[in-house]
């Protein structure tokens, strides 16, 4: 049986430093979004002596600020652990849009904000917890899976044939089974569903943060996403005579067939310069 190597050059090294940031990201999260507010609002109850209704008013509208604090603190620990573990150069800077960027690039954000009406947004306290879950995983989940772990990968696999659709099939998979934890899906279908999705989505994004070498453009897109679903709530299936299953397996494949245009004949060495 072949022996699984763990330095820092093996494959296994950026899945490691995947589960180590989902861990502390569940741990921040409890902290920060769950007891930090409770906290907050029993000593005030105390203090304050004010009625239950009002402490539970009082931890709601603290759920913004809150929830921009756990991200700040999870982007800040997911950087300095890749300062100290992967060393990944996180690429804003180059901008290589080759006409297949641009046009599946477009495609995909027009088909991302298909949701955006005339309705109005009020932002309420609720509202602006939910546009705090729009900036958040953009930013946050796109640093950490297509700016670290899918380059990590990319870089240990580059000498396989397929070795750049492994490493995006890979971080695509990781990154849908995330959504796994801390998730308020009503049902086991809806969350599957929610898993491909993002898994199909991510190796979209993978494909177009390679080909662009810019983290903006997958962050936008993410984003476009988040915002239609926390504010919108439409789905394709509200336009295509499809059910909600056949809506998402359709979706993966557009994703997967746009994603595998987008590195055919993507050459490793030119593209993502090493090191």
């Amino acid at each position: 049986m072949k022996k699984i190597k763990f330095n820092n050059e093996s494959i296994w090294s950026p899945i490691l430093f995947t589960i180590v940031i989902e861990l502390a990201f569940v741990i921040i999260a409890i902290l920060i979004n769950f007891l930090a507010p409770s906290l907050v609002a029993t000593v005030v109850y105390r203090l304050a002596r004010i009625s239950r209704t009002t402490a539970v008013s009082l931890i709601k509208s603290l759920a913004p600020p809150f929830t921009v604090l756990r991200y700040i603190i999870a982007v800040w620990f997911l950087l300095w652990l890749n300062k100290k573990w992967l060393k990944e150069p996180l690429d804003f800077g180059n901008w290589r849009w080759s006409p297949e960027v641009i046009i599946i690039g477009l495609f995909a954000l027009l088909s991302e904000v298909y949701g955006i009406t005339t309705t109005k947004i009020g932002f309420n306290a609720t509202d602006l917890s939910n546009l705090c879950f729009t900036f958040g995983p953009a930013i946050f989940e796109e640093l950490w899976f297509r700016g670290i772990v899918l380059v990590a990968l990319v870089r240990r696999m580059k000498q396989q044939k397929l070795g750049v659709f492994w490493a995006l099939l890979i971080t695509s998979i990781i990154f849908g089974l995330g959504h796994v934890i801390l998730n308020d899906q009503p049902n086991l279908q809806e969350l599957m569903l929610q898993v491909i999705s993002a898994a199909g989505g991510g190796f979209l994004y993978g494909a177009l943060y390679l080909r662009s070498q810019n983290l903006f453009l997958p962050m936008l897109l993410h984003f476009a996403n988040d915002f239609n679903a926390w504010f919108f709530n439409t789905c394709w299936e509200d336009l295509l005579p499809l059910s909600d299953v056949q809506c998402v397996v359709l979706e993966l494949l557009v994703n997967l067939i746009l994603g595998m245009v987008l590195i055919y004949k993507f050459k490793t060495n030119e593209e993502l310069e090493v090191e």
